[in-house]
């Protein structure tokens, strides 16, 4: 799951997560593409700015879409790759609209 301010479509992303190598460098095994596909078809890209409730809203709905559609049932861990000015700013997002909690905790 991607989130930023690019206006990426959905093929763009998996391209661009694809492309930077890191996927072929880093893993344990032989780079496999038949497995890179299961792997690519969970991945999805929502736009928005850090103080977007809509764009943290189509967060949630993406989770919760994955979650139906992949069987992940909530297990999901937020990597935060953000300026340390805005981490209180996404935290306090990401607990507003119920993306901090284990369900059943909101």
């Amino acid at each position: 799951m991607g989130f930023d301010r690019r206006e990426w479509s959905h093929t763009d992303f998996v391209a661009e997560v694809k492309d930077t190598d890191t996927v072929k460098v880093y893993a344990r095994t032989p780079f496999d593409e038949t497995v890179w596909n299961q792997f690519a078809a969970g991945i999805r890209f929502v736009e928005g700015e850090f103080d977007d409730d809509e764009a943290f809203q189509r967060l949630g709905e993406t989770i919760d879409g994955l979650d139906e559609l992949r069987g992940t049932r909530g297990n999901h861990a937020f990597y935060l790759s953000i300026p340390p000015e805005v981490f209180e700013q996404v935290c306090r997002q990401l607990s507003r609209h119920g993306l901090a909690q284990a369900e059943g905790d909101q």
